[in-house]
Order: structure tokens, then C-alpha cells, then sequence
């Protein structure tokens, strides 16, 4: 079966190839039974300025192709939300209709996703989103605890925490993107969640203002690096705030997920850490760390043992936390400086 599959694929690369070389260098010529994509392709010049490459071209087919031929509105979204705007950036943004939106079951709760949205919602309608954080939030949160969300998203983690911690508990959701913040008020609504508590702000080191964009679907982060960035046809100036300002009373359990400004996050968040001493989720990624926090992946790890907690690694397999004791030698068999992975800081 799995030669059988291999084969299968195969042909189908082809047959997109033989597909993208007739469109495309026909200068959009009329194909039989091609119209759909003809429109697309068309439309994906409109949107990013440049004829879509060949990759492009079958994402086109796979994420935009069944889009309504009677809504165009619809098709141009997905074709906005498909492609990474770190590498194909637009002006273009179109906001989220209640046509738009699908809904899914998070342990007998209802989260509302963005059917456009292929970097989060598809995988968590499959069920394959981040199994392995599910899992230990689920053996973490108790009734009455709190739970701060940063980097909330559409909000996966805040409507699964809001259940486990009930309305004696408490869930801060912090999150920068106004369309992800939609999709999150909305869920809360349904599930008569008062036990939310939304700051549609950004987490750094002190108060004042970020860029931020878009990247794909509903991910995004800061923009580092550029003096200019504030004119990146992507950008969002959005507030910043300290997480040590927005959060009073006792912390249980803090995720963080702000593609690679999580050093600057808990350079704002000294008193939280230190007087309340929450578990800590972080995302790591020693590219991003560094290239958006300034910050080497080596003295991020450090910081956290001179906070006097445990580093673990959350594996993606096996869902088991593995103590990280030796920070060098965790970085030594770490690979790719790109390689994304989550870690668990627990306090001694």
C-alpha cells in the first residue's frame, strides 16, 4: 500500500506540473475546465504583485481550489491567508465574516475556527494540533486555577483551559491579532465563558507600542530588525504591556507562544516569577529567540535555571517531559538552530 500511495502522489505532482507549465506559460490562456484557476491565479497576481511559482501554484490548487466560485470575497481571503507573508508580503487583509468561521469540539466545549486559517485551525479541527501541550495542560489544570495564555491565538488553550479550571477559576488571554481576538470573544460567548479574561495587547519588556504581522493564517509576530518596519505592507503597531502590569492575584499555569519574543515577555514578568511561581510553557526556537528577542538560545535556557526552575522538554511523540539539566549538551544534540520545540519550567 505504501508503494501504491508513492506511485499515486506521484502522478499527481505531474499531472500539477504539466498543469502549472500550461497556465502559466500561456499567460493565462483559456484551459479547458481550468477557469476556477485561471480566476485564482489571477487573483493571487492582484494580491502579491508577481505570477505564483510553480509551488505556489499547486497551493493555489490545493488550499484555494475549492473555494465558491460565487464568492470571490471568499476565494481572495484564502489566497491571503495560504501564503507566508514573510515571504510573500501584501497590503491585502480581509476580515472575517460569520460565513467564514466553522466550529469544533474542545472537550465538550465549542472553539470557533477560521476555515481559511491552515497554520491553526485545520490542524486543530484534525485533531493534531499540539497533542502533546493539550495533554499536559489537561494533567495540569485544576478547578479554581488561573491560566494566562500568551500569544493566545484563536484561542485552542484558553476555551480548553476555561473548562478544566471552571468558573471558580480564571484564564487571562493575551493576544495582539483583532481577528484572532474575534474568534476568541466569540468562542467564549457560546460557551458562556466568563471566566476569560481578554487583553488585546502585545507582552514585553516595558510599556509602549510593537510591530507586529501577519505570517500564515492566523500566526504572526513581531517584526525585528528593521527601522523601516513600521512600512512593511504587513505591519500592525500594536500596544505593549508588562505581563507583571496586566496580572494580579495568584498564577498556576503561564503558555507562551509569541514566535521567538518570549525572552522579551518574561523580561517584563520578574515579579510574576519570581513571587508567584507559576509552571511556564515556552515555545523554543533558537533562530527565532535570537533573531526576535536578541537573545542566545544558551543564556534563555541559563536565565531559567537562575530562576531556580527545572527545565523540561515536552516531547512531540511520546508527550513525556524529560528534565533538561545540562542546558549545553541539550543545545549540543538540538540540530537545526530552526527546529521548533516546547519546554516546561516547573519551580524548585
Amino acid at each position: 500500500m505504501t508503494l501504491l500511495r508513492r506511485l499515486i502522489a506521484g502522478l499527481r505532482r505531474r499531472l500539477r506540473r504539466l498543469v502549472v507549465r500550461r497556465v502559466l506559460g500561456s499567460a493565462f490562456a483559456t484551459v479547458s475546465g481550468t477557469e476556477p484557476v485561471r480566476d485564482h491565479v489571477q487573483a493571487f497576481v492582484t494580491i502579491y504583485g508577481v505570477e505564483p511559482t510553480a509551488e505556489q501554484f499547486e497551493t493555489l490548487v490545493d488550499t484555494v481550489g475549492s473555494a465558491d466560485p460565487a464568492d470571490p470575497v471568499g476565494a481572495w481571503r484564502r489566497i491571503v491567508a495560504a501564503f507566508d507573508h514573510h515571504h510573500a508580503p501584501t497590503p491585502f487583509t480581509i476580515r472575517l465574516r460569520p460565513t467564514d468561521i466553522a466550529e469544533v469540539g474542545v472537550d465538550g466545549a465549542t472553539l470557533v475556527i477560521d476555515t481559511a486559517d491552515i497554520s491553526v485551525s485545520q490542524p486543530i479541527a484534525d485533531g493534531t494540533y499540539e497533542p502533546h501541550l493539550v495533554a499536559f495542560v489537561r494533567s495540569f489544570l485544576q478547578p479554581g486555577m488561573t491560566f494566562v495564555d500568551v500569544g493566545a491565538n484563536i484561542g485552542l488553550y484558553s476555551i480548553l483551559a476555561a473548562g478544566l479550571v471552571g468558573p471558580s477559576g480564571r484564564v487571562v488571554s493575551i493576544e495582539p491579532n483583532s481577528e484572532n481576538c474575534r474568534l476568541l470573544l466569540t468562542s467564549a460567548a457560546r460557551n458562556h465563558y466568563d471566566q476569560i479574561e481578554l487583553h488585546p495587547v502585545a507582552c514585553g519588556p516595558a510599556r509602549g507600542h510593537a510591530v507586529i504581522r501577519t505570517a500564515l493564517g492566523s500566526n504572526g509576530g513581531f517584526i525585528a530588525g528593521a527601522d523601516d518596519a513600521v512600512l512593511d505592507p504587513t505591519a500592525m503597531v500594536v500596544a505593549v504591556a508588562q505581563l507583571d502590569e496586566l496580572i494580579s492575584g495568584p498564577v498556576d499555569l503561564i503558555k507562551v507562544d509569541v514566535e521567538g519574543a518570549e525572552a522579551l515577555v518574561f523580561d517584563g514578568a520578574g515579579r510574576i516569577l519570581s513571587d508567584l511561581r507559576p509552571t511556564v510553557i515556552s515555545e523554543f526556537s533558537p533562530e527565532m529567540l535570537h533573531r526576535v528577542s536578541g537573545v542566545d538560545a544558551l543564556d534563555y535556557l541559563q536565565g531559567w535555571i537562575d530562576r531556580r526552575y527545572i527545565i523540561h522538554h515536552c516531547r512531540r511523540r511520546t508527550q513525556e517531559l524529560v528534565p533538561v539539566p545540562d542546558p549545553e549538551a541539550f543545545l549540543a544534540s538540538y540540530g537545526s538552530d530552526l527546529r521548533i520545540e516546547d519546554l516546561v519550567m516547573r519551580p524548585q
